[in-house]
């Protein structure tokens, strides 16, 4: 397939934290550029028209439907447009995020049929997805607003935040809350939804928004907006391309192997376990070995506090260490491509551990006490002292792995 030389991109605000130029040159049929305007800028944008195809990203989805000639069906049920595609000097709109969303949809595995569905949000993405909801033949649709009261309108009830909606089986978040660099934050607690089933964030970065965790933890079903992201860009790529998709693959192809890369590439892999289990060393070899950046959260402390940690809780104590390794974690959990080595304690902070594990998978570096180094480590100096702290850390240690690596051996 012929490389395209046609001017492709997308338009928006901020797209300092975009993944799409990374996703739509994955194809390998046309450069795909990136145009930050403040809204008093968009009218000399589209007068100028030098582009070819453009993806349109918050704030900009409503705003630039008055620069259409046409627009598909989508577009004029939901009055929202994500995509515009110049043919002939005209331009037409597109909306991909209705197929993203129900791509992601079908891959969480949630059925939406005869279910009470609650959607967060009253923004542009809400409205894809409750237009996207309403063909699934869903019990109901309760959306959750800040301002009130609404009424029902086309079959959704509108509500507060403050109303009571926990008997919703499936929970959608279409808002930014969650999202970088505001993370840790979740809009409602799933642990007063008894019926949840499935839980759906259009968020992708974190991975894992506080929302998701909580999901993750009762093991109710769910998806982060990364599967949605690629989904919608792949719909647009095959707009882009005439539906001439490259190297042969059809779009469903290549959604599953550019999910499956991205998912690989932004993973981390944090290691927990007690001190002297070998976290550093197998970290050092596991990030070598996938390509990925080594992050020891002890050596970050010590680099910004220009000590040990041994130092440091020597004169300061434990509980002003335990504040340094909170601010660690917050730093090393809001990156991607990591391989993160944490102190032996960094699982007493349910906090910082919400932090590592929002873009991560959590790796328990299991080793018998006594083979553990116990060289320079104040808070186990003695065999007595680890076997105490092993037995308060083991069910933390426990909880949060999903993976658990055996150390027992000497190598």
């Amino acid at each position: 397939m012929a490389f395209s030389e046609k001017i492709y991109g997308l338009l928006g605000r901020n797209l300092s934290h975009s993944f799409s130029k990374e996703i739509h040159e994955k194809l390998g049929a046309y450069n795909f550029f990136m145009w930050e305007r403040e809204p008093e800028d968009i009218p000399s944008f589209f007068e100028k028209r030098e582009f070819d195809g453009l993806m349109i990203t918050i704030p900009y989805k409503e705003r630039v439907l008055e620069y259409l000639d046409s627009m598909s069906p989508e577009v004029k049920a939901l009055s929202c447009c994500n995509l515009i595609l110049k043919d002939e000097g005209r331009l037409k709109g597109f909306n991909t995020d209705v197929y993203g969303f129900k791509y992601m949809v079908k891959t969480a595995g949630i059925s939406i049929e005869d279910e009470k569905v609650l959607v967060l949000g009253d923004g542009a993405t809400s409205r894809t997805v409750i237009h996207c909801l309403k063909e699934e033949n869903p019990k109901e649709i309760l959306q959750a607003k800040r301002k009130g009261p609404f009424a029902v309108k086309d079959n959704v009830k509108g509500l507060t935040y403050k109303d009571d909606f926990k008997d919703a089986a499936i929970v959608i978040n279409t808002t930014p809350v969650g999202m970088f660099p505001k993370t840790g934050e979740a809009l409602v607690d799933l642990s007063q939804f008894p019926k949840a089933e499935g839980v759906l964030d259009v968020i992708y970065n974190p991975l894992y928004s506080k929302l998701l965790l909580d999901a993750k933890d009762r093991g109710i079903k769910f998806s982060n907006g990364l599967p949605m992201l690629i989904a919608q860009a792949m719909e647009a790529g095959e707009i882009f391309l005439n539906g001439k998709m490259p190297e042969g693959r059809t779009k469903e192809e290549w959604i599953e192997r550019i999910l499956k890369e991205e998912q690989s590439r932004l993973k981390n892999f944090v290691f927990i376990g007690m001190p002297g289990s070998g976290k550093t060393s197998i970290g050092k070899k596991t990030a070598r070995d996938l390509g990925k950046v080594f992050v020891d959260t002890d050596e970050l402390i010590e680099e910004a506090l220009g000590k040990s940690c041994e130092d440091i809780i020597r004169e300061k104590g434990e509980e002003f260490f335990r504040a340094q390794e909170l601010v660690a974690a917050k730093a090393a959990g809001e990156k991607t491509g990591q391989v993160i080595s944490t102190g032996g304690g960094m699982v007493l902070q349910e906090k910082a551990m919400d932090y590592l594990r929002q873009n991560s998978e959590v790796v328990y570096i299991k080793r018998p006490l006594e083979k553990l180094d116990m060289k320079g480590r104040p808070l186990s100096e003695n065999m007595d002292v680890l076997r105490k702290l092993y037995e308060l850390r083991k069910p933390l240690y426990e909880r949060y792995a999903e993976t658990v690596y055996d150390n027992s051996e000497d190598y």
